[in-house]
This record gives structure tokens, C-alpha cells and sequence, in this order.
């Protein structure tokens, strides 16, 4: 997929108005698209100019696993990301590995060390990546823990998962904990809510394949210190 299919399957008219009419624009899976960074380019001189409110929307992205794609590529993607921020609200989201190295990359922050005793490394992460790029929201997820950091320092939290040393199902728990952060935060949670969220909705996943109903999400979040305090791989 490139720009110019996208013009010459949709044109910029319908894409327009598909935005202008939406809450968030999201893109998945940076690593494994090598045209993704131009449309984003595209997107900037040909669509956001069009579109009203655009500070009221949020552009989210999940990079994917980087280590498919050179220093080069993803420093330029960041340089991008932070010019898309002058137009709408960027949130970032990073498993704990594209953190990691993320960090190894960028000039001005100390490298995380993952095997660092209870992942010290990543209580401040976050934060010292987003003071280099400066994005609204930048987002750390993994098995155990999430955390999310705001620009210019605002907003920083870390929110414990109810993890499971036995998890049943663990392909696409990142896509659902994006979806629920998604869902939660344009539903008016505040962001550490969000993450809650996200958590719950990722930890029932891991424990059953499904995605959860509200009523179990309501349910895991009523126990959610139960299971961070103990190990248990079933739900309900």
C-alpha cells in the first residue's frame, strides 16, 4: 500500500471526509509497511490541512517489531511523528522491546536496560524518551506493567497488569490492550483510567482467547488488585 494507490482507489476526498468524521485515525504495524512513513508525509501537505478540529482528534501508532527496519528508517519516522504533532495530538505506543530500543537510538536518552530489577529502567522510560520527542502521549505496555507520559512533563503513571505466569493466548494481547486505552480515552477516562482499562481488557484476553464483554471488564477491574496480588490464570 502507497500514497498513490490510496489516490487512486479512494482519492483524497472520501479520505477527508472519513476523517473529518472520526474521533482518532490509527495506524498499525510501522515496521512492516516501508510505504507508511511517506503517506504519513502525504497526509500533512495533502489531508490534515483540510480537515477542522484536527487538535481535537488523536493520531495513534503501533510500530511493530523494529528490528525489521534500520536506525535510519526509524529515526526518520520519529522526526515525522514529531511534525505530525504540530497538527493533531500523537499518541505513540511501544511494547517494552520497541521502547527498549528506541531508546538505544536516541541521542539525548539512557539506554533501558529490560533485565533491570523490577523493571527500574522503565518507571522513568517513558518519560525520558517523550522528553526527546515531545509527543501529546507516549505509551509502554507489557505483560506486567504499563505506563504513559505526556508532553512536556505534565502526566506521567504507572499502572501495574494483573499478570499470568500461564497465559492461555498471547498473540494480539497488544492489539487489544491498544484497543481498550483507544476505547477508554475516547470515552473521557483520564489516562491513567485509560491504562486501567487497557490492562483489564489484555489480562481477560490472555486468560480466555475472547474479547471481553463491559460486564467483565467491570468484573476484572472489581478483582484487579486480587490479581495483581496473586498469580491466577482464570477468569472469572
Amino acid at each position: 500500500i502507497n500514497w498513490e494507490l490510496l489516490m487512486e482507489r479512494i482519492g483524497s476526498e472520501i479520505i477527508i471526509d472519513k476523517l473529518e468524521n472520526s474521533n482518532a485515525i490509527g495506524f498499525g504495524y510501522w515496521a512492516l509497511n516501508p510505504e507508511l512513513s511517506n503517506i504519513w508525509k502525504n497526509l500533512m501537505i495533502d489531508i490534515f490541512p483540510s480537515i477542522r478540529n484536527l487538535d481535537k482528534k488523536f493520531f495513534f501508532v503501533d510500530l511493530g517489531d523494529l528490528k525489521k527496519r534500520n536506525k535510519s528508517d526509524v529515526l526518520e519516522m520519529l522526526d515525522i511523528l514529531k511534525n505530525i504533532e504540530d497538527y493533531i495530538p500523537v499518541i505513540l505506543s511501544l511494547n517494552d522491546q520497541e521502547a527498549t530500543d528506541i531508546s538505544k537510538i536516541q541521542k539525548n536518552t539512557k539506554s533501558i536496560n529490560p533485565n533491570a530489577k523490577n523493571f527500574e529502567d522503565f518507571v522513568e522510560g517513558g518519560k525520558l524518551i517523550n522528553n526527546e520527542l515531545n509527543l501529546s502521549y507516549l505509551i509502554i505496555h507489557s505483560p506486567y506493567f504499563a505506563t504513559i507520559s505526556s508532553k512536556n512533563d505534565q502526566h506521567h503513571y504507572w499502572i501495574t497488569e494483573g499478570y499470568t505466569s500461564k497465559p492461555k493466548y498471547t498473540v494480539s494481547a497488544g492489539d487489544h490492550f491498544l484497543s481498550g486505552f483507544i476505547a477508554g480515552f475516547l470515552c473521557d477516562l483520564n489516562l491513567s483510567e485509560s491504562l486501567i482499562m487497557a490492562n483489564a481488557l489484555t489480562a481477560i484476553f490472555v486468560r480466555t482467547g475472547f474479547s471481553p464483554k463491559f460486564d467483565q471488564l467491570r468484573e476484572f477491574v472489581k478483582r484487579y488488585m486480587d490479581y495483581i496480588i496473586q498469580d491466577n490464570p482464570i477468569f472469572p
